[in-house]
């Protein structure tokens, strides 16, 4: 069930007339209401984030009203309760019991029906939801067609964009740019939105990189700072980039969380996507050894083009090194593993700094290292080579 802040609820006048807040915080958020009796039974069944209403007429038989009072604003501070609603006069000891556990208190004029209030504020509540869950099922249906069309992400930002009515951008994980979108408007509004936001740093406009970023009440996975709020996107354990929806409005709603969250999962697949197509893009423009090791006479021609783009020629005779880590001898200090692809950019590294005339491939768990060798008596000079590599 969305939560709203207490304030909405005498916005929209779902409150009735001649109830106020008398103590705390209009900001407190509410999920349910729940009208209960000043009896432990009744009170330990409340639940974080409910509007909790007490008439106090039912405690009349009580001796002390204003202790009956504070003792009520107690047992409901144990279930985690911020929102009290009281039907009658409210002490000076129950207000500072309520601003001792941080409760906010509203009262309840006498003539007011209790229920009818209950009743209107859960109305209001599921009406809410209802409507959030037609909202998010036409967004769900929007991003599938974007998939289903094979529209990149430009698109599917711009559409993020239009949906929340908010700038929003992508980034990636190394805190990079990629795109971004602005909502559908007059044109000088926009202008004014782009030129102020290009100009801001990304440390700015992501709240994942701002100091004082903190999670939303609404949802914990989502990141919240003064210009933003942003949701990480998730591959394979892995953080690959960040969704970020710029706030121009002092408050954003339920739906704009929904979708940075069904956002971030469309964004995240494409952009795995991009990237498993450019890593395949760049071994196929690069490391041919690894495709001649695996391939048929018939594309010879082709990896022998790829090939010679590297450097390779046919007429020259190379001495070939495999190498492949292995863990030390020493069971007491293992050393920390190194992946192939460390390996391999370790040794491209090395060939490069050493001003080594090499090709350098990989094929599956191994480095192939292929070093022209000018006179057969220098064999040896390849092997200190290799070893100094190593």
């Amino acid at each position: 069930m969305p939560s709203v802040p207490l304030r909405t609820l005498f916005d929209q006048n779902i409150l009735p007339n001649g109830a106020f807040l008398v103590s705390g915080s209009d900001e407190t958020r509410v999920n349910w209401a729940r009208l209960v009796a000043p009896e432990p039974a009744s009170l330990n069944s409340a639940a974080e984030g409910e509007f909790i209403i007490v008439p106090l007429g039912t405690s009349e038989n009580r001796k002390d009203a204003d202790r009956d009072m504070t003792w009520i604003i107690s047992k409901l501070a144990e279930t985690r309760v911020r929102v009290l609603c009281i039907q009658g006069v409210v002490s000076v000891l129950a207000f500072e019991a309520a601003a001792r556990y941080q409760m906010a208190v509203v009262y309840l004029p006498e003539d007011a029906s209790a229920e009818k209030v209950e009743r209107g504020i859960i109305r209001f509540l599921m009406e809410r939801q209802s409507i959030l869950e037609q909202r998010d099922q036409e967004l769900q249906q929007e991003l599938t067609r974007h998939v289903t069309s094979n529209h990149g992400l430009p698109q599917v930002v711009k559409t993020l964009a239009n949906i929340t009515r908010l700038p929003v951008f992508l980034h990636d994980a190394r805190r990079l740019r990629l795109v971004y979108g602005l909502p559908d408007g007059e044109s000088e509004k926009l202008l004014q939105w782009h030129q102020h936001y290009m100009m801001l740093q990304d440390s700015g406009l992501v709240a994942h990189f701002a100091d004082n970023a903190r999670p939303t009440r609404m949802d914990s996975s989502i990141l919240e700072s003064a210009q933003s709020l942003s949701i990480a996107l998730h591959a394979d354990n892995e953080v690959i980039g960040y969704l970020t929806a710029l706030k121009t409005r002092t408050e954003t709603d339920e739906f704009t969380h929904i979708t940075l969250n069904r956002g971030a999962i469309v964004c995240g697949l494409l952009l795995s996507k991009l990237r498993a197509n450019e890593a395949t893009e760049k071994r196929s423009r690069s490391d041919w050894i690894s495709s001649w090791l695996e391939g048929y006479s018939a594309d010879d021609h082709m990896i022998l083009a790829r090939a010679e783009q590297t450097g390779y020629s046919a007429e020259q005779v190379y001495v070939i090194v495999v190498m492949r880590w292995t863990p030390g001898r020493n069971p007491k200090r293992p050393p920390k593993p190194i992946r192939p692809e460390q390996l391999t950019e370790h040794v491209k590294h090395e060939v490069s700094m050493r001003r080594i005339s090499a090709i350098v491939g990989q094929h599956a768990d191994r480095t192939i290292l292929f070093l022209p060798l000018e006179r057969a008596q220098h064999t040896g000079r390849m092997k200190q080579y290799a070893k100094s590599i190593c």
